[in-house]
């Protein structure tokens, strides 16, 4: 019925039972469609946010798999996430929000720990090197590259792309990149001045196609530049690690230990700002300029933070919190039906 809305608090998973405790469990990845953000991690958990504000409130969405999720991306159609033991899975709701999801056959079981879209192309990457690939950022099939056309064997924790070029990163200051077009055939960048693994890749300003940005072990930060052929290594005002970077226009964010944060305005100077907490920091997003958009951070403990611009942080307005049966409440707030 329209304008039902069910109470979390009594919600029974019927079927296969879900995950029961999330007390400690950690969120490692966000992205955003705009109306909707998705936040990935630990239990199989997929936590969707709409509609928006994104500052507000967060729920668990079914179904729960025991597997970890290690990263999530947009697509044309809704998201994408991956995960250990090679598992995808695709959300399904109509209008795109992350609310169902259903899995992928990946055709490997080795963990992915990232996952992007680059121009019309899906690319997944994980350990040993692997990486995937669809043709499409629809249904269709995951194929995977040949090793011979992967010039590492190093795990891969990252992945960003766009329009012309998607880049990878990991273990001893692995970079890696190939056309947007293709995702076949990757090099190796050799002008990287890091042996540092990295663990987070974003987009952010520059001329067209735009620059990448590069986070890792103690603290290290690069930059692209536009043809993704050299990179030049920021000084940082941390040294702890480093675990995700994004952008909105010229505003950067990038997340870590201890729960670190760090701000730029143009990605060239970056400054240490208060999140208010010591949990480490895995994953971050840009969700949009709408009520409620901003930069959202998550990691440890269910930890969800949200910032207008980078600069300020504060927890969400209503925080998460564990319920037996799979169900996420955020104090007794019902969940709005789904789409």
């Amino acid at each position: 019925m329209n304008g039902v809305r069910r109470i979390l608090a009594i919600l029974v998973v019927i079927g296969a039972a879900a995950p029961v405790a999330y007390a400690r469990d950690a969120l490692f990845a966000v992205d955003s469609r705009g109306t909707s953000a998705v936040a990935v991690g630990d239990s199989g958990r997929q936590l969707y946010s709409w509609p928006a504000p994104h500052n507000e409130a967060w729920y668990s969405a079914p179904p729960y798999v025991p597997e970890r999720f290690h990263s999530v991306t947009t697509t044309a159609g809704g998201y994408l996430a991956v995960g250990s033991g090679g598992r995808v899975m695709r959300s399904i709701d109509q209008q795109g929000y992350g609310t169902r999801w259903i899995p992928e056959n990946s055709r490997t079981s080795r963990d992915l720990h990232g996952v992007t879209h680059a121009g019309d192309r899906i690319a997944a990457v994980g350990e040993g090197g692997v990486v995937l690939y669809k043709l499409s950022q629809s249904e269709g099939e995951w194929l995977q590259a040949d090793p011979a056309d992967v010039p590492t064997e190093r795990t891969l924790r990252a992945v960003a792309g766009n329009p012309t070029y998607a880049v990878a990163v990991g273990d001893s200051g692995t970079v890696l990149w190939s056309r947007s077009s293709n995702l076949m055939a990757w090099e190796q960048v050799a002008s990287v001045a890091a042996t540092e693994d990295f663990h987070g890749i974003g987009l952010g300003p520059g001329a067209p196609p735009g620059r990448f940005w590069a986070v890792g072990d103690e603290g290290v930060i690069l930059r692209s530049t536009p043809n993704v052929q050299e990179w030049d290594r920021l000084d940082s005002p941390t040294s702890v690690r480093l675990h995700d970077v994004a952008f909105s226009g010229t505003y950067g964010v990038a997340v870590g230990e201890a729960g670190t944060i760090l701000y730029s305005n143009g990605g060239q100077d970056w400054t240490a700002v208060d999140s208010g907490t010591s949990a480490d920091l895995y994953g971050v997003g840009y969700t949009g300029s709408g009520a409620g958009g901003g930069f959202v951070a998550v990691g440890d403990a269910n930890v969800i933070l949200w910032s207008r611009f980078g600069n300020v942080w504060n927890d969400v307005v209503v925080g998460i919190e564990a319920r037996s049966w799979g169900a996420i409440r955020s104090r007794w707030l019902s969940a709005p039906d789904e789409p």
